[in-house]
């Protein structure tokens, strides 16, 4: 009964592990065709419009399997399969159940100090 019980809490860890790394992978900005998301998982905040780069909505994450997430941006809901740097994501909420690839757009070198990988908003030096 032990061992049947201590298996039973390691594979709830293995899943909860990959959960957690699948969920870490939607931070940051992601372009397609018709459609840019920022979002930030530490604040669990995100954005859905490009023309308004400072406007953050709350991020909920409703479920996440495998490489699938179910998550919105304010009032809008997304399916999204996860791998690595890029994302295929689903709009319910559109009524158009078309996918749209994603890629993640890398980091602007003076965002991340090389050395720390803190973020910084200091410009390059010159």
């Amino acid at each position: 009964m032990r061992c049947v019980l201590s298996l039973i809490v390691l594979v709830m860890s293995l899943a909860a592990a990959a959960a957690g790394s699948v969920f870490t992978q939607l931070d940051g900005r992601w372009v397609g065709p018709g459609l840019e998301l920022f979002i930030d998982i530490s604040r669990h905040q995100g954005n859905t419009d490009p023309r308004k780069p400072f406007t953050r909505e709350p991020l909920a994450v409703r479920n996440i399997t495998g490489r699938m997430v179910v998550f919105s941006i304010g009032t809008q809901s997304f399916i999204a399969l996860v791998d690595g740097n890029a994302m295929s994501i689903t709009r319910p909420d559109s009524g158009d159940y078309r996918s749209v690839t994603l890629v993640r757009v890398p980091q602007r070198p003076h965002l991340a100090t090389a050395a720390t990988g803190e973020a910084t908003s200091d410009p390059p030096p010159e």
